[in-house]
């Protein structure tokens, strides 16, 4: 058996014949922790008609000196739709309204720093990359969890899209701000 000595605290950790730290531990997702400690998590609530086909309805811009984790996205359409998550986007988004996201720990009002809007057909972007082709059926809710994540860097915008248009469509996105070298 070894003893590993922290040299600053001088706390012991034991490494068994199988060359294994003995340890008790306590563990919790990044999500939570970048929730729990560090208040960065939030909920980004939509609801809209896109006018037509291939609309951007939400844009995000990520002014915050963190990547903004994407995490998931909650629907509820009216009739089936298809929504298109793009990434890359670029240009001056118009015609869209100001939404606020909530923070999802109500020990903080802490407020994300970034462009949030919802609009019938917001104009001004270049939809750069389809990352996510999300399909809805006729007056379904779904979450679609982004299983990769996607990472939206700072000074980087994201939008939502439809292929037909016209149909209402409500949901949550699910976010937070975090950066790899974060513990």
């Amino acid at each position: 058996m070894t003893i590993i000595e922290d040299g600053n605290t001088g706390n012991v950790a034991t490494v068994n014949s199988d060359n294994r730290l003995e340890v008790v531990s306590i563990t919790s997702s990044n999500e939570h922790h970048t929730n729990h400690k560090r208040q960065k998590a939030f909920h980004l609530l939509f609801d809209v008609t896109p006018a037509g086909a291939g609309n951007v309805f939400l844009y995000v811009n990520n002014t915050n000196d963190k990547d903004l984790i994407l995490e998931g996205i909650t629907y509820r359409v009216a009739s089936a739709e298809q929504v298109l998550l793009k990434i890359g986007v670029t240009g001056t988004p118009s015609g869209g309204s100001d939404i606020v996201p909530i923070n999802c720990n109500a020990a903080t009002a802490q407020v994300p720093e970034g462009t949030f809007q919802e609009g019938t057909n917001i104009t001004g972007v270049a939809t750069g990359n389809t990352v996510e082709k999300l399909f809805l059926e006729n007056t379904s809710s779904e979450h679609f969890n982004l299983e990769q994540d996607v990472i939206i860097p700072p000074n980087s915008a994201f939008a939502l899209s439809v292929v037909t248009g016209g149909v209402a469509i409500s949901g949550t996105v699910v976010f937070n701000f975090h950066d790899a070298d974060e513990d």
